[in-house]
């Protein structure tokens, strides 16, 4: 732990306390969230963990690798669109404040991201960096 925290200080890292609990848990070594035999990423293999601040989060960071190049962003599970990210350009950040990024609709699941609106959490759509 003190290594994690003198190498983020080191590398002189200002961050609020709900991001220092995630790069410290990513700095502890924990390996990249790998899909289900579906291809779905759920809070059992998205690397979701309690945080001392924020309750259960999510890994935080992913990137597009939709086959179309784009990836809509809805206002809801299967809503209509309100963003769209793109492939090999956008990076997406899970929501970590105060909530579980992964929430399921009609079996599916979906990711609520820091713009506030959900992407399907698939391996077809995302991958986590």
């Amino acid at each position: 732990m003190k290594k994690s925290v003198f190498a983020l200080l080191s590398a002189g890292f200002v961050l609020t306390s709900s991001l220092a609990t995630v790069a410290l848990a990513c700095a502890e070594g924990s390996a990249l969230p790998r899909p289900n035999s579906r291809g779905d990423f759920t809070p059992r293999n998205a690397n979701t963990y309690q945080s001392e601040t924020n309750g259960m989060v999510t890994w935080p960071y992913w990137r597009v690798v939709s086959s179309d190049g784009e990836l809509n962003c809805r206002t809801a599970p299967n809503g209509r669109i309100t963003k769209v990210y793109l492939a090999r350009r956008d990076r997406i950040q899970a929501e970590t404040r105060g909530a579980n990024a992964i929430t399921f609709s009609n079996g599916a699941p979906w990711m609520l991201t820091r713009d506030r609106c959900y992407v399907r959490a698939n391996s077809r759509y995302i991958q986590p960096i």
